[in-house]
């Protein structure tokens, strides 16, 4: 997946970001923002990365998702 695709994602996801926000921090038009958002998802919903991001992502086994300080500092940035 490319890096644009990825944090425009998670920052919709975590985040809840607007596309004018992820456009603004990416230097694109909200279109395209909302473009990079529908591609990344799409891209998570094929069976070998779903299966990469289950191996990535932990559950603390209190239903809560554990965000790691690198994962967070890639969708800041």
């Amino acid at each position: 997946m490319k890096r644009h695709h990825v944090i425009a994602t998670l920052a919709r996801a975590f985040y809840n970001a607007s596309d004018e926000l992820i456009a603004e921090r990416h230097r694109v038009s909200p279109a395209k923002a909302a473009d990079f958002c529908r591609i990344g998802q799409s891209q998570l919903r094929h069976p070998s990365r779903a299966r990469l991001l289950n191996d990535v992502l932990d559950d603390s086994g209190e239903g809560a998702l554990v965000i790691d300080k690198g994962l967070r500092d890639l969708i800041r940035s």
